[in-house]
């Protein structure tokens, strides 16, 4: 192919303008790449054969009547709050509010003949997104501007390199000029890890990920397959799933409410000014505790040792000291699990417990010290915490990511991981067996593991992996070791236990006496609740307030004049951002999922049915009555989120 040098120079020129833009290769060299490279046609077929090239999400519609028939089933068996009351909602676990607005939705689009099953569609002009890891020889990147012209256009590399590979024939004043426009966004970003990536691919809105194209350069300089794994459907469609649900943050904050009432202590973050020190231990009940239990009691005299939920029974049946357990489940048939625990071992009610503030009232008379933390992705937080600090950061989906994070946060010098397995060697086994309580799980994946090439394991384990890594990227400074035999785990060394028995020994007794020391004494100074407390809260938030608000702004975005995309994703996205206050975030969090899922369900018909100009016209019918109803529901949703406020009101607690 034909090379632009003078292209390359001026688009050189442009990009020396950023002071931290530099090249590791010259244009000779980067030349030499491209020519290396597959041509236009190859590299195009290979685009187009590939599984990288679009995201097509999980459209939630009912598709059949048999499946609406059923949602409606679930809808009628929960009741309402309006007609059924509080208790109906109670430890319930299906999103009914979602069935309902998108059982909705199926009805609109059978009264515009639409076939809600029977929707197919190709890329059309005016995409959503583009996303290039790598820009290639430009040839592929250019065309898919110039074909799609993609509101939405992000540039990912990990080295200038694979910016500059493009130079020689796209120009990026052109490219610049052109998403100056209003609506259109141009971004670029080095990106080193997978955990930037799908913050940077939905910074404007996740709404924007429905027929996101994708691309990846064949002539990077290094590989780009581990920082592109968030960009595959599988994970994007998890993350959606993981807004949860409007049903959940009722009872969230109604668990909540009573726990709070408890006079329990509340979590803060320890001084984030310690310096590193001593060993700390978080035990999980994957099978491997078993085995470790001797090394655990050689271990126990020089370090804090963390149990995450059921281990607990594991290392008090072998005598072995537990310093913490951490919860985050908050079913009430777990609090059973821990009366047998305090029957069996009654030294046990004195183990200090951080948990939740959505678990069960009850552990709270079960265990004398107790500490609560705000879950960082529920709603309870912005009516109950003060500051930031008393939120715990990475904390689910599992209560060993809570027992990681907690770890962390008391900012030991070593933090070592023993039966964390999220997984398991034999494909039968599932977890210890001394664990705390009752478990079923299906091992039904094949994943790498700590200290062989294949283990079992789940898509849940492998989520509570994934949030463990993320928050061990955010701590470089503690030494972080994996003793277990389960799921390989980035951030945390594969350590022999022998070997970690010997580098936890070069931590001074002295230290490993100060962790504790400063740990019980960051227990003893955390602030307790009280009513007076939450009444001076609520006064201050004024949650009706914010939540009347928010909903009258929702509805106003939905029955404007305006097209669904950009301007109604775009307000509505920023509306339900949680960048705000603590007041505000409120309403925010009870609504967001329900209205953001069927706003991407609306608008995944919507780019169907505009791929094909005889069905443009009912596009446009079906998503103005969508918004309508979706309006409808918003305000529906705003008289239910009114009686839960009344039920958790401290004003009218005893």
């Amino acid at each position: 192919m034909s090379l632009n040098f003078s292209l390359f120079e001026k688009n050189l020129k442009r990009a020396q303008s950023n002071p931290n833009f530099s090249l590791t290769q010259t244009p000779e060299q980067i030349a030499q790449r491209i020519e290396e490279g597959p041509d236009f046609a190859t590299e195009f077929n290979q685009w187009k054969s590939g599984d990288f090239k679009v995201l097509t999400l999980v459209n939630l519609v009912p598709k059949t009547q048999d499946r609406y028939e059923l949602w409606q089933s679930e809808i009628r068996k929960i009741g309402s709050l309006h007609h059924d009351g509080i208790d109906s909602i109670l430890d319930q676990h299906v999103d009914i509010h979602l069935y309902d607005i998108l059982c909705k939705i199926y009805n609109i689009l059978l009264s515009n003949d639409i076939d809600p099953a029977g929707q197919t569609g190709a890329l059309h002009r005016e995409m959503p997104a583009l996303t290039a890891f790598g820009t290639g020889n430009g040839l592929i990147l250019k065309y898919l501007v110039d074909t799609y012209a993609p509101l939405n256009f992000n540039i990912a590399v990990r080295d200038w390199d694979d910016l500059a590979s493009s130079f020689f024939t796209i120009d990026w004043e052109e490219i610049s000029a052109i998403y100056s426009n209003s609506g259109k966004q141009l971004s670029l970003s080095r990106l080193h890890s997978k955990h930037e990536v799908a913050p940077y691919m939905f910074k404007r809105s996740i709404l924007y990920a429905e027929h996101h194209i994708l691309y990846k350069s064949p002539i990077n300089l290094s590989s780009y397959d581990e920082l592109i794994s968030p960009a595959h459907p599988e994970k994007v469609n998890r993350s959606i799933s993981y807004l949860g649900y409007t049903l959940d943050e009722y009872n969230m904050l109604i668990a909540s409410a009573k726990t709070i009432s408890s006079s329990v202590r509340l979590y803060e973050n320890p001084d984030p000014r310690y310096d590193p020190v001593g060993n700390i231990l978080v035990c999980a009940s994957g099978p491997s505790l078993d085995s470790l239990i001797d090394h655990i009691r050689e271990l126990e005299a020089n370090h804090l040792i963390i149990c995450a939920a059921s281990s607990s029974r594991i290392l008090l049946k072998h005598s072995i000291r537990v310093d913490y357990i951490v919860l985050v489940e908050r079913e009430e048939s777990i609090v059973n699990d821990y009366r047998q625990l305090i029957s069996e071992f009654p030294e046990a009610s004195k183990i200090k417990v951080v948990m939740s503030s959505t678990c069960s009232q009850s552990l709270t008379n079960i265990f004398d010290e107790v500490a609560v933390y705000f879950r960082s992705v529920l709603a309870p937080l912005a009516i109950h915490a003060l500051k930031s600090s008393q939120v715990l950061i990475g904390e689910g989906p599992q209560s060993v990511n809570a027992a990681v994070s907690f770890a962390l946060s008391l900012k030991p010098n070593n933090l070592c991981l023993a039966g964390v397995d999220l997984g398991s060697i034999s494909s039968q086994q599932k977890r210890s067996s001394d664990a705390l309580g009752h478990c079923d799980r299906i091992w039904n994946i094949e994943e790498t593991g700590n200290f062989s090439n294949i283990i079992y394991t789940n898509t849940l384990m492998r989520d509570t992996r994934d949030v463990v890594e993320e928050v061990l990227y955010l701590h470089p400074s503690v030494n972080v070791y994996n003793i277990s035999q389960g799921l390989l785990i980035k951030g945390a060394t594969p350590t022999a236990v022998e070997k970690y028995k010997d580098i936890s020994k070069t931590v001074p007794k002295d230290d490993a006496d100060k962790l504790f020391k400063r740990t019980n004494y960051w227990w003893s100074i955390l602030p307790t609740s009280n009513k007076s407390r939450q009444i001076s809260i609520w006064d201050a938030r004024k949650p009706r307030k914010h939540l009347h608000t928010l909903c009258n702004q929702i509805v106003d975005i939905l029955l404007a004049d305006t097209p669904l995309m950009p301007e109604v994703l775009d307000s509505v996205s920023t509306l339900l951002n949680l960048e705000v206050d603590l007041p505000s975030q409120l309403p925010r969090r009870i609504l967001r999922s329900t209205v953001m899922k069927a706003l991407l369900c609306i608008q995944q018909y919507a780019l169907l049915l505009n791929s094909n100009e005889e069905t443009k016209e009912k596009s446009l019918r079906f998503v103005k009555d969508a918004r309508e109803a979706l309006a409808q529901y918003v305000l529906y949703l705003e008289s239910e989120v009114n009686i839960i406020l009344s039920e958790i009101d401290p004003h009218n607690a005893a």
